[in-house]
């Protein structure tokens, strides 16, 4: 998981950018958004990963400063689905998203 932006305002007034890499497949998906919050990564997460394909059994945080994605609420919302959170890693180790 990660999140991009702010980037300068697009059309529908989106500036961020919410993305979800499935490491096996290499499978990208992403939701353009205005404002990010923690309920808008959680509904991602329920919308484009686990009703489209599956609980994921872990997820890789590789946001470096996002406080939503370090929330304990959005911790919480994984946990009650049995999701652990993999360790942060750095840049260079982590080439699909950089």
């Amino acid at each position: 998981m990660d999140i991009l932006g702010p980037f300068p305002m697009a059309k529908g007034q989106v500036k961020f950018l919410c993305v979800g890499v499935d490491y096996f497949t290499k499978w990208i998906e992403e939701k353009p958004l205005a404002t990010m919050t923690t309920q808008k990564v959680q509904r991602f997460i329920w919308k484009n990963i686990i009703c489209r394909y599956r609980i994921p059994n872990s997820v890789a945080n590789f946001d470096d400063g996002s406080e939503e994605l370090r929330d304990y609420r959005l911790s919480n919302y994984l946990a009650s689905y049995g999701v652990t959170i993999a360790p942060h890693s750095p840049p260079q180790e982590r080439p699909l998203i950089n």
